[in-house]
């Protein structure tokens, strides 16, 4: 399995980071990582504040241009709609979210602001409420189809 990445290089079209949170690098986000050399992998800051604070300081330390991709897996997602609001007081821009057997984060009028693609078995709650959402919808088998955006 190997440690996450966490080295910054260089990176041309949108910067692909995987947030990763309580559940770890699930084997989904693994593939992910595989098929995207690239992807940097961000933990939270070590802390006893709220986790999506510690995951937005993680990020700002990194300094990514804009636009994102933000990839999470599974509960790792809930932590979006803030990790968002934050990259836009940034003024980075997202290009993209992509869920891999996420938690799903509940709707606001801020959030999404970006297209959103779920990776999950076809027969789960989350992929339900995904389709309800309008959302793109991958099976773990059909994740080597997704494309990083331009």
């Amino acid at each position: 399995m190997g440690a996450p990445r966490s080295t910054v290089g260089a990176v041309t079209g949108p910067t692909l980071l995987v947030l990763s949170a309580a559940d770890g690098i699930t084997s989904v986000a693994r593939t992910f990582l595989d098929e995207h050399p690239s992807a940097l992998v961000v933990q939270p800051v070590p802390g006893s504040s709220d986790t999506g604070v510690r995951m937005c300081a993680a990020i700002n330390d990194l300094r990514p241009s804009s636009p994102l991709v933000l990839v999470t897996a599974g509960d790792a997602a809930l932590l979006l709609p803030s990790v968002a609001r934050s990259q836009h007081a940034f003024h980075r821009r997202i290009s993209e979210y992509v869920l891999l057997d996420p938690d799903l984060p509940v709707v606001t009028d801020a959030w999404p602001d970006a297209r959103v693609t779920v990776v999950c078995e076809p027969t789960t709650e989350a992929s339900l409420q995904a389709r309800l959402r309008g959302w793109d919808v991958l099976s773990p088998d059909e994740l080597a189809q997704w494309q990083v955006p331009d």
